[in-house]
């Protein structure tokens, strides 16, 4: 989704609008005048670092954000303290474009990691949060970002100082990487698992009940998820053994789409609860990596995840058994 306001302007609404939360105490000038002195300072030390204006560089794809941005600044009262503006602009639930400005405040620091609720512009009523760790050698900030009810991995790059014309740019839409999975293998019992799953094919169309949003409501599931439709395949799990390491599970994939079919080889399983994962591999298990496969086991035969091989992307769901 391509936006056209400049960088700056979103800065400008929410500071200006939190300026005039009260009447000033005191005839100063400078963003934040008026609000109320927070119970804990961020020290100049720790707060000059983060100071300035970022865009949203790459945002969790289910958060359905394109494009944002992010300034952070002292107030020029007589105590100051941190203040930000957050700009985001996105689709509703419902498939509708919409764009939101808020205020991040009051600010605090602790363990390298800046941290503050997010606030509506028009109640000041507190509707979300954001926790960025300290800038990194290439001046971005990674962290997250709860909004509309959920928690988001989100990474800002900073912007320069003396451009404030840019058109924002499209956030890159990536997959939530989970905690690293404890356990090798598939799970207390390998052998469990082995055999054949077939795929259950999805025909669900995210804008076949949006009446006239319906346009709109695809082009918003294509921001949260781009994945290929695939319409048939299978998965098999079984042992591989070889005379230098101790027997372990592999996997292929077999999966035919409307425009190609492929098939995908799984290694290195790992398991941690319902949570499955695997290295996927280039041409055989002893192939590059290129890409990862992801899944949640439910009810003890059905796995739902997610595939990835480079810029192919691919939601699947498989039901045990089958041809």
């Amino acid at each position: 989704m391509s936006r056209r306001t400049p960088i700056a302007s979103i800065a400008v609404i929410c500071l200006a609008s939190a300026a005039g939360l009260t009447a000033a105490a005191h005839a100063t000038t400078g963003v934040g005048t008026g609000l109320p002195q927070p119970r804990v300072d961020v020290a100049h030390s720790d707060g000059d670092q983060f100071t300035g204006r970022y865009a949203i560089g790459e945002i969790d794809r289910r958060a359905k954000i394109g494009s944002g941005q992010l300034q952070i600044e002292y107030t020029d009262t007589r105590k100051p303290f941190l203040i930000g503006s957050l700009g985001i602009f996105g689709f509703d639930d419902d498939g509708r474009q919409q764009s939101s400005h808020s205020i991040t405040y009051p600010y605090s620091f602790a363990n390298d990691t800046l941290s503050a609720p997010v606030i509506a512009q028009a109640t000041f009523e507190p509707i979300g949060a954001l926790r960025v760790s300290v800038p990194d050698a290439q001046d971005e900030l990674h962290g997250q970002l709860t909004w509309r009810g959920g928690t988001y991995q989100v990474v800002f790059d900073r912007l320069p100082a003396s451009d404030l014309q840019t058109e924002l740019p499209e956030a890159k839409q990536v997959d939530p990487v989970p905690l690293r999975l404890r356990h090798d293998g598939l799970g207390r019992r390998d052998s469990a698992l082995y055999g054949r799953w077939r795929l259950v094919a999805s025909d669900v169309d995210p804008g076949r009940a949006a009446s006239i949003y319906a346009p709109l409501v695809r082009a918003a599931n294509s921001i949260g998820n781009d994945a290929t439709i695939a319409d048939s395949g299978n998965m098999t799990l079984f042992e591989v053994t070889s005379k230098m390491d101790p027997p372990r599970p592999g996997g292929m994939v077999a999966i035919h789409t409307p425009s190609q079919t492929r098939a995908e080889f799984l290694t290195d399983f790992r398991w941690d609860g319902p949570w499955r994962s695997a290295n996927v591999r280039a041409g055989s298990d002893q192939g590059a990596i290129v890409g990862r496969y992801i899944a949640r086991l439910v009810g003890g035969d059905r796995l739902v995840g997610t595939l990835t091989n480079g810029d192919f992307r691919v939601d699947l769901t498989f039901q045990r058994g089958g041809r």
